[in-house]
């Protein structure tokens, strides 16, 4: 997972990455998104912490260290 803050916006972003791909593996997948293919694993992407959920995510990963 990557985390990183928007000092513009104001948010914090994360972002899971579970392979690492080739271009060309990535572009094959890319097509077969846009005509339709659903993977029987699910969809991966990115989310945005509430300002509420950053603090609670703060004080778990204190408590973790």
């Amino acid at each position: 997972m990557y985390f990183w803050y928007d000092e513009e916006d104001k948010f914090v972003y994360t972002e899971v990455h579970l392979v690492n791909h080739s271009f060309w593996r990535r572009l094959k997948y890319g097509v077969k998104y846009i005509f339709g293919y659903k993977s029987r694993f699910g969809a991966w992407d990115e989310f945005i912490f509430d300002p509420e959920s950053e603090e609670q995510l703060a004080e778990f990963l204190k408590n973790k260290k």
